[in-house]
C-alpha cells in the first residue's frame, strides 16, 4: 500500500522543523500504527539528511 501524501507532507514538515503540535500528534499516531510506517519515516529521514549533507558540502 503506497504511503499517503498527507503523511509524506507531515514527515517533510517534521524534518524541516515546520510541524505544528497537532500535526506532530497525527504523525506520531501514524508511526505507532505499524513498524512499516517507522521504516518509511526512517527512509525519508535518511534521504533528507543525505540531501542536506550533500548541499552543505557543495
Amino acid at each position: 500500500m503506497p504511503i499517503k501524501i498527507k503523511y509524506l507532507q507531515l514527515i517533510t514538515k517534521q524534518l524541516s522543523g515546520q510541524i505544528t503540535e497537532k500535526e506532530s500528534q497525527m504523525l506520531q499516531k501514524w508511526l505507532s500504527k505499524s513498524p512499516l510506517n517507522q521504516v518509511l519515516f526512517a527512509d525519508q529521514q535518511n534521504i533528507w539528511q543525505s540531501f542536506h549533507k550533500k548541499n552543505l558540502s557543495a
